[in-house]
């Protein structure tokens, strides 16, 4: 027998629309596995998460998640791009949603995406986070001429 996953493939689509860029359902076992902790910044490895692509395109020098207060954890990505030198180091953003029913922003969502919160939105919403990434130069310093420590990264999100 197959355990299948329920999918809200409108309110992804929603989301991207929104966000401007694909957003993608994240699993609580990557959740998990990602170790976060309250405002403490801890190394992952992104070969076990949605973004182990990128590792296909780039030469990643460390990736950091953070859990926030809000019922999000921001995930940053550092990636070696020798082509932007002498700014060589990339950074790239991402929130994570973590608790979907509570986000305050999703009824309006899903009533956006012409569906509803029946019991397969319910079981999405339990089963999964949303990633998003940010656009490079939205609100983060993107790119950088050294390695950056977590702190800095975070720090210059405006976060603290």
């Amino acid at each position: 027998m197959t355990n299948k996953r329920a999918d809200a493939p409108r309110l992804r689509a929603y989301w991207t629309r929104e966000a401007g860029f694909n957003v993608v359902a994240v699993s609580r076992e990557d959740i998990q596995r990602l170790g976060l902790q309250p405002e403490i910044a801890v190394p992952f490895d992104i070969t076990h998460t949605p973004l182990a692509d990128v590792a296909k395109d780039s030469t990643i020098i460390a990736a950091y998640a953070r859990k926030d207060d809000s019922g999000t954890a921001r995930l940053v990505v550092l990636r070696d791009d020798r082509k932007d030198a002498p700014d060589f180091v990339n950074a790239d953003l991402y929130t994570l949603t973590l608790d979907l029913l509570t986000h305050p922003e999703f009824p309006r969502r899903v009533e956006g995406a012409s569906t509803c919160c029946n019991e397969n939105m319910a079981t999405f919403a339990a089963e999964n986070g949303i990633l998003a990434k940010h656009r490079a130069g939205d609100g983060f310093r993107h790119r950088w001429p050294f390695v950056p420590s977590a702190e800095q990264v975070f720090t210059s999100t405006g976060d603290k």
